[in-house]
Formats: C-alpha cells, sequence, structure tokens
C-alpha cells in the first residue's frame, strides 16, 4: 500500500504558490518564497482566512489543482476581503490614508460613519456580485460541505 505524501513533499518550491523556490539566504527556516510572504505583509486579512479555507477544503477532501470548489475558494477569499475592506475605515488601512489625505488637502472631514454609509452599500452590493461570478466561474462539485451542520 502507498503511503500518502503531503503534497509540498513532491514540490520543492514555496509550499502555498509553488512557482519559486524559498529563498532560505534569508530565513532558512522559511517554507514560502519570498513574493509570498511580502504579500502576507501587505495584505494580511485574506492570510488571517487562509488557514479556515483549508481546513474546510481538507475536510470536503478538496482535491489541490484539482477541485472547482476549491478555486472558487481561494479566488473568492481574496476578493472578499478586498470587497469587505472598503465598507469602513477600520476595513483597510488605505482608507485611513484617504481620510487623512482629503482632510490635509482638501479640508474634508469624513467620519467613521460617513464613511460606513457608503461604503457598506457598497459592499452589500459587490459581495453577492462576486459571489455569482465566482460560482459560475467555479461551480462547485458538492452539495453540501462537510462538517457544516
Amino acid at each position: 500500500m502507498m503511503e500518502e505524501q503531503n503534497i509540498f513533499d513532491e514540490l520543492c518550491g514555496c509550499e502555498l504558490c509553488h512557482q519559486a523556490p524559498p529563498d532560505r539566504t534569508e530565513n532558512p527556516r522559511s517554507r514560502l518564497c519570498r513574493r509570498c510572504r511580502e504579500q502576507a505583509i501587505r495584505y494580511p486579512v485574506p492570510w488571517l482566512f487562509l488557514p479556515v479555507a483549508l481546513v474546510i477544503l481538507q475536510n470536503n477532501k478538496c482535491e489541490p489543482g484539482t477541485s472547482s470548489f476549491g478555486r472558487a475558494m481561494m479566488v473568492g477569499l481574496p476578493f472578499a476581503c478586498l470587497i469587505g475592506g472598503v465598507g469602513t475605515p477600520a476595513g483597510s488601512s488605505m482608507n485611513a490614508m484617504t481620510i487623512g489625505l482629503l482632510k490635509d488637502t482638501a479640508h474634508v472631514n469624513i467620519s467613521f460613519l460617513d464613511w460606513t454609509c457608503v461604503g457598506m452599500p457598497i459592499v452589500f452590493i459587490l459581495i453577492p456580485i462576486a459571489w455569482f461570478f465566482t460560482i459560475k466561474a467555479y461551480p462547485p462539485e458538492m452539495d453540501s460541505l462537510a462538517g457544516m451542520g
């Protein structure tokens, strides 16, 4: 009987993107390439939800690289984070920078509530649209998710 191998054992590259081998000269213990480490620093929220997505995919026995649901999850996760970040000034550091820039250069004061009153309707409109196009592009191969009650 063949032992089940970890998919990362077969690949000599980065554990996430598999595109380039990790630069082990900077950090010999790192299992990620430089690009993935930089993305994790610049855009931390999708990386925070990545372990949750991976557990859902593992519980549903989605095959890496072939699962349509897995692709939808990996494409939808950053979209959801980017769209959700528009909702409040706390949703993204760029929002706070924009408020400060508008205040300093154009003398326009935008409160947290003002931003939220404009941002949340945008979120409520864009999330279902993003979900629709993601599901159309990558239709899930299962009817229900394992472990979701």
